[in-house]
């Protein structure tokens, strides 16, 4: 599709848009919902109109016999997909779903929604192998959409970064006028890439990363991932750190399990260090939770 034909489409998506504002919101709140079944539309559309890609895709994320990294072939796999794509959106229906998935992908927010379904069914899933491609997928959905030119690594360094802002520091930062952002200095603290090993205290580093491996093999979800964490620092086998840190180094050390992600490790750690108001306790220190990092320490501890 020549450059000028490309840019007259996707202002003729932009205008579809402007003209159904309902309808396009409300294929959005249906991609938004919990039961997926907005994302199966898509899914559904994307195997009728571009078979061979899907198939390749498909084919890179079989199963766990195939870790690699997927390679640009699976983003050439269906050359005729533009045409097609012109196709339908000039002679669809006017109950189908063709306009409004166009409009969320070249207007909407589609990558960074992708991104967030995937990062839920990840905290959602006991599977490692699921995990693993639920993990696979993300890189693949960010790749695409830089590989695409819809978003560049600075558009998914700032998504990560507002995040990781509470709306609360977001509404203060929006109160401050903008300034030029300093240069770091010379010297100044860089991020903590410290491995596993480095971490631990402890003389019997290898036993205890034999027995993280162990654990992690059943108990890999973010609660149990955090409760880990305090566990470790209490007993003094590992060091105090970020979770970012923690979890980094977990996932350097443990390439064959799909660590969950930072975010949701944040919540858990978080909770645990919250004061219980009926208590004035910690939260880690009261009821069950007291009871599984306890668990947790003598399982390190024991000398087996």
């Amino acid at each position: 599709m020549a450059q000028r034909d490309f840019e007259k489409f996707k202002q003729d998506i932009k205008s579809w848009m402007e003209a159904h504002p309902d309808k396009y919101d409300a294929f959005v709140e249906e991609v938004n919902g919990k039961s997926f079944e907005g994302i199966q539309r898509v899914y559904t559309l994307a195997m009728r109109l571009a078979p061979q890609l899907m198939a390749k895709a498909k084919q890179q994320v079989h199963g766990d016999l195939n870790r690699t990294e997927p390679d640009d072939s699976i983003f050439i796999a269906d050359d005729t997909l533009a045409p097609q794509l012109v196709a339908e959106f000039r002679n669809t229906e006017k109950s189908s779903v063709v306009p409004a998935v166009l409009a969320w992908l070249y207007y909407g927010r589609c990558y960074e929604t992708m991104v967030e379904r995937l990062e839920e069914l990840i905290d959602e899933s006991h599977s490692r192998i699921y995990k693993w491609i639920c993990g696979f997928m993300i890189k693949y959905v960010i790749r695409g959409s830089i590989r695409n030119k819809m978003r560049t690594r600075e558009d998914w360094v700032q998504y990560r970064r507002e995040r990781e802002t509470s709306p609360l520091d977001a509404a203060i930062e929006s109160l401050q006028p903008k300034e030029k952002e300093p240069q770091p200095k010379p010297g100044a603290r860089r991020a903590d890439t410290r491995d596993l090993s480095a971490l631990i205290i402890a003389d019997d580093k290898q036993r205890i990363i034999n027995k993280m491996r162990t654990r992690l093999a059943s108990k890999s979800g973010q609660r149990d991932i955090a409760m880990m964490k305090v566990a470790l620092e209490e007993a003094g086998i590992t060091m105090n750190c970020s979770v970012r840190t923690f979890r980094d180094a977990l996932q350097a050390e443990f390439p064959e399990y799909a660590i969950v992600l930072e975010r949701g490790i944040q919540r858990c750690y978080k909770f645990l260090l919250d004061t219980d108001a009926r208590t004035g306790k910690l939260q880690k220190d009261v009821g069950e939770d007291r009871i599984i990092i306890d668990e947790i320490v003598r399982y390190f501890t024991d000398a087996e």
